[in-house]
């Protein structure tokens, strides 16, 4: 919602849909009474209609995708007898740029000559340069003034856009026995009581075949905390499928002994299970059957690990592979917080050379943490016990009375080797996979948050570079940004364009489908896949403004609605972008909504037949303005924009009327302060479309702004008409006005087959003010007998 946005509000005709959103969001279905005073009746035309239905629709906000805002002046404002306010001219950029080697390691040496900026394919002059990180902004915060009334300046004058590096940091579960799951989630919670940089965002990802996000990107804590202690609330693992049980048990060997005696004639065959004893010096305290069956199981796995070892360790290469190739689809600087108990590799190193470029040209910095407690014989016992099974192979050669199965482990000797070599340490891979991407390894440790403090400053450590950019206009249109480097084998990351817009104190964000929509609004064609239609209406004038209201509306069968049979649902998801322009061609005020809605699927023919429709209160300086909108069907992946003309009339010198509208629902919403549309604490939604059905029972709302300075009490003459001939008229005294001084009015509205016309007149003594609503009612059809 814009600066001067007051309210913004979505309803639907079905009165059963409710509004897809957080349980703590929604809003159960009520009736509407209106009440009667000060609704005027006139009863030889009109009915009270008790039966108004609303429901109101909550926001859905998207994260990832951040907005910027230029210092200038939105919209031309009024002469203030107040302090000077300080304004600028011209806009000044402060981008922040992140520069690494092709080793993912940070550059912090580089000079202001070694960049060069292009917005919009023109080269800007850099006119500050300088080298930040998490020191600087603590200490700028420890010295910033507190803020002063004294020489104000207005909202976002005189500082610099702030093009933000957009910081994502991923928290990557992967290759977790059921031991360290639950060492993974302690460190996960012991790790986000840490304080994040600005503008980070942070997401919560399980890493098998496939990176499946338990959580969405947040910077909330608590959502982030909820999500690591339900990464695993899946299917669980037995302790008998633990990699370092695996790791350290002995393949299996089964051997058939036939002892023949000669003397008896007989013989006695005996058949022996070796192997998949656990050593508990590998496994510290592990509560492991030590039963024949459970050796064998785990002798049969060990032994499928050494013949399986390839196969293995393509496997987890894909799966690291996945994940760099899923991330990389995202913006901004990626650092992965990769939670794994080990990483076993196919022993291909330019293989692996290959995806750790492809990570840094990713801009992602991976930082591994092992959750595997400090043990003093865990590493070195296991590859001593992997390497011991091998020497005992090797020394079996010698056998010549060996068994076909011993004959068979001599003969893979070498590749039970090279598996006990790159079995024995699976947080090599973790290592290497971290330094060359400019990360480190954390192991071997019970303490996560000194190392995480480093990550956290390494993701604050960036180049902040001010420039001007030339020809600026805050269109809303999509500027680019193109940074590059005067180095050789450096990696530039940074924001690659943003959106022309003006300032909002304190800064805002641009949400998914604000991105969509405003890309959208700069194409042309413009698309327009579906019909809407559009309603300005014009209220009071504080401060030499005015309070107007805007109406966008198109009807339910034009939204797409995902149907699930199984479920008996559907949901469908509608977006609004909306920019006011001035005269000159600059956005003066931007609007937006993003409401999914889930209802059943009994009420979709409802839904179909009805409206949906979006009202947005906005205060304006009188004069002539360009609205552009878009709306998007976000399920069905269509979307439809339009640009009209509004005037906004200047502020009224005596006794004033509002422009009447039809109401298509009253709904229960928090009243926001000077929003034109709330009436008697619930928020009118103007119903733009003017063909009614020949059973509506519509109302018509209006304000009406009595003369302060005239001692006469207002009165309201409302006149009837059909096909332009008058059937009534009816005059009666206004009750008093409110605390703002204005009278809030609610009227019933007649019904009779044709073009129909009502007519509002407010007078004061001599003074005049007047307006009018149409809408059309069918004829009713006969029916038959």
């Amino acid at each position: 919602m814009s600066r001067n946005a007051i309210g913004g509000s979505v309803v639907c005709a079905a009165s059963a849909i409710s509004a897809e959103a957080p349980v703590q969001q929604r809003r159960r279905f009520m009736r509407a009474c209106l009440p009667v005073y000060p609704t005027l009746r006139f009863p030889a035309f009109c009915a009270y209609n008790e039966s108004m239905k609303r429901t109101a629709w909550p926001r859905v906000l998207s994260l990832l995708v951040f907005a910027v805002w230029l210092p200038l002046p939105a919209a031309p404002q009024p002469p203030q007898d107040s302090q000077a306010v300080i304004r600028t001219g011209v806009a000044e950029v402060l981008l922040e740029v992140v520069v690494r080697d092709r080793r993912g390691r940070l550059v912090r040496n580089l000079k202001p000559e070694d960049l060069e900026i292009y917005e919009n394919g023109v080269k800007q002059d850099i006119r500050a340069f300088r080298f930040a990180g998490a020191e600087r902004r603590r200490t700028e915060r420890n010295e910033r003034p507190e803020p002063s009334t004294a020489g104000a300046r207005a909202p976002g004058a005189g500082r610099p856009m702030s093009l933000r590096a957009v910081n994502l940091l991923c928290i990557v579960f992967h290759n977790l026995d059921p031991v360290n799951r639950t060492r993974a989630v302690r460190m996960a919670e012991t790790i986000l009581k840490e304080e994040f940089p600005p503008n980070t965002l942070a997401a919560v990802f399980a890493l098998d075949d496939y990176l499946t996000p338990v959580s969405p990107f947040t910077d909330q804590k608590q959502d982030l905390l909820t999500a690591v202690q339900q990464a695993f609330s899946g299917k669980s693992l037995d302790f008998i499928d633990a990699s370092v049980a695996v790791l350290t048990a002995n393949p299996t060997m089964f051997t058939i002994d036939v002892l023949v005696n000669m003397a008896a004639q007989s013989a006695t065959v005996t058949d022996r299970i070796a192997g998949g004893e656990v050593s508990k010096t590998i496994v510290p305290r592990a509560d492991v059957s030590m039963s024949a069956s459970a050796n064998a199981t785990r002798g049969f796995r060990a032994r499928e690990r050494v013949d399986m070892a390839h196969v293995t360790g393509s496997r987890a290469f894909d799966q690291i592979d996945t994940m760099v190739s899923q991330l990389a689809q995202l913006p901004g600087r990626k650092s992965v917080i990769l939670v794994s108990g080990g990483l076993l590799t196919t022993g291909d190193p330019d293989a692996f050379g290959r995806l750790m470029a492809k990570a840094n040209a990713a801009n992602m910095t991976v930082y591994s943490f092992d959750p595997t407690e400090l043990d003093e014989v865990t590493d070195t016992q296991a590859a001593k016990t992997a390497l011991a099974q091998v020497a005992e192979v090797s020394r079996s050669q010698t056998n010549l009375n060996a068994s076909l199965q011993e004959r068979r482990q001599q003969s893979r000797q070498g590749d039970a080797l090279e598996v006990a070599v790159r079995s024995s340490d699976l947080r090599a891979a973790l290592r290497e996979l971290a330094e060359g991407t400019g990360g480190f390894l954390v192991a071997n440790t019970s303490e996560f948050n000194k190392p995480f403090r480093r990550v956290l400053e390494e993701m604050e450590a960036r180049y902040e570079v001010a420039y001007r950019p030339a020809g600026l206009k805050l269109d809303g249109r999509l500027r680019t940004i193109e940074v590059r480097t005067t180095r050789k084998d450096l990696i530039v990351e940074s924001r690659t364009g943003y959106f022309a817009l003006p300032a909002r104190p304190g800064g805002d964000a641009l949400a998914a489908h604000e991105v969509v929509g405003l890309a959208l609004l700069g194409k042309e064609p413009r698309p327009a896949d579906f019909d809407f239609q559009y309603g300005l209406y014009t209220f009071g004038a504080p401060q030499g403004q005015r309070d107007v209201a805007l109406a966008f509306e198109l009807t339910g069968k034009d939204l797409t609605a995902a149907q699930d049979a199984a479920r008996g649902a559907a949901r469908a998801h509608l977006s609004l972008v909306g920019l006011v322009k001035d005269g000159s061609g600059e956005v003066v005020e931007r609007f937006s909504i993003d409401s999914p809605y889930q209802f059943s699927l009994v009420n979709l023919p409802a839904m179909q037949s009805g409206r949906i429709t979006h009202a947005q209160s906005l205060r304006l300086s009188p004069g002539h303005y360009t609205v552009e909108a878009i709306l998007l069907d976000r399920a069905g992946g269509r979307a439809s924009a339009k640009s009209f003309e509004i005037e906004v009339p200047p502020a009224p010198s005596s006794l004033a009327l509002s422009t009447p509208m039809l109401v298509q629902r009253v709904e229960e919403s928090a009243a926001a302060e000077g929003d034109p549309l709330v009436y008697q604490g619930r928020r009118v939604i103007p119903l733009v479309a003017p063909a009614l059905d020949s059973v509506s029972q519509p109302h018509v709302y209006f304000v009406v702004y009595p003369d302060k300075n005239r001692p006469e009490k207002p009165q309201l003459l409302v006149e009837f008409f059909v096909n332009g001939q008058r059937l009534a008229a009816q005059t009666a005294e206004l009750p008093p006005p409110d605390p703002s001084g204005a009278v809030p009015m609610m009227v019933s509205a007649a019904m009779r087959p044709g073009l129909c016309e009502l007519r509002f007149t407010a007078t004061q003594g001599d003074a005049k003010a007047s307006g009018s609503v149409r809408y059309v009612v069918p004829q009713l059809k006969a029916q038959t007998p």
